[in-house]
């Protein structure tokens, strides 16, 4: 009998431990159980399409870029709000366009003289993309994004104007 006793009392005193450090984690951490509800990204992609009918871009024309989250986001300072990086040979960023508040977020590339990718443009990945859940009321979260490898479709040629110009 001592020994169901004993075993009850170690069961109520862990579940007591485990309870205490739920609330000190939720208490002195709420960033870490908040993620949880952080929006996830479920794709990015490049969708835009080339004038020409080559798959390339030319000095002057804008690739659109996308990213399709699971919930409305914005993304604070549009002016200066998180980038999304392109690598055509060189690093370049796309600057935030349209769809704050929507699950939606649109980045312009603008191609450049100089600029050039004949394999095919990626967006590169990134760590702390700071998104605002525009759902729950201002609560910020620093996601990843994933990468996207060389897309054929899409190659850069800034040595050329578009032809527009």
């Amino acid at each position: 009998m001592a020994k169901v006793k004993d075993n009850a009392f170690v069961l109520a005193v862990s579940v007591v431990l485990a309870t205490l450090v739920a609330f000190a984690v939720t208490f002195f951490y709420p960033d870490n159980v908040a993620q949880a509800d952080a929006p996830v990204l479920e794709s990015i992609s490049i969708t835009s399409t080339p004038a020409r009918s080559d798959d390339t871009y030319y000095w002057g024309e804008n690739v659109e870029i996308s990213l399709v989250f699971n919930k409305n986001v914005s993304v604070g300072e549009l002016s200066s709000g998180p980038n999304i990086y392109l690598d055509n040979g060189d690093t370049h960023h796309s600057l935030y366009n349209r769809g704050n508040g929507t699950n939606t977020l649109v980045y312009h590339y603008y191609v450049g003289m100089s600029h050039w990718d004949g394999s095919g443009l990626a967006v590169l990945a990134t760590t702390n993309f700071a998104v605002t859940d525009a759902t729950i009321g201002g609560e910020t979260y620093y996601i990843s994004t994933p990468g996207l490898h060389g897309q054929t479709s899409h190659k850069v040629d800034g040595s050329v104007g578009a032809p527009d110009r």
